[in-house]
């Protein structure tokens, strides 16, 4: 019935959008998301609907449109703490970070400095722990890229970045 379709359809497509992506078909993953989004009938959960802003957010910048995906998450217009209550912990911390890079990517290094410090506050207690080893890593790797841009380019950079950097193998890196 209706029930079980508006439950079951947006999961469809948030599994169908994930294999496209994998298979390098961004554009199309996006153009599934937006009519899922903004175009669907079905009424989205409160938590179907962040998940595709979250996911629609990062095809937008895999395609390399930072504006659209910054605007995208600019347009989830609830607090961090509705959202940590809605959403869970882990999903708000990969919003952080998305919202962290694109500032990157939009060069707004000073916004990108505050935010950095403003995660490390918020998540002190889960970057140190062992799953989220690589996002505290990351995280400094970010802040050497803003204090030293012509650095990114350079062999060494490479190399800290491989070992700073852990993982299992392929299969097990989420």
């Amino acid at each position: 019935g209706k029930h079980h379709y508006a439950t079951f359809y947006p999961r469809y497509i948030f599994l169908m959008v994930a294999n496209l992506v994998f298979l390098r078909s961004n554009a199309e993953a996006i153009g599934l998301m937006e009519k899922l989004l903004y175009k669907s009938k079905v009424h989205l959960s409160q938590r179907d609907q962040l998940t595709a802003l979250l996911g629609l957010s990062f095809n937008y910048f895999a395609q390399g449109a930072f504006g659209k995906a910054n605007r995208v998450l600019l347009g989830i217009k609830r607090s961090d703490k509705w959202l940590e209550q809605t959403m869970g912990r882990e999903w708000v911390l990969k919003k952080k970070m998305g919202e962290l890079i694109l500032q990157y990517e939009l060069s707004n290094e000073d916004l990108v400095l505050n935010k950095i410090r403003s995660f490390e506050r918020t998540f002190k207690d889960l970057l140190q722990q062992p799953a989220y080893y690589n996002v505290k890593q990351y995280l400094q790797l970010i802040k050497h890229m803003v204090d030293q841009p012509a650095a990114v380019a350079s062999e060494a950079f490479f190399q800290q970045v491989e070992q700073s950097l852990e993982f299992d193998s392929f299969e097990n890196t989420d």
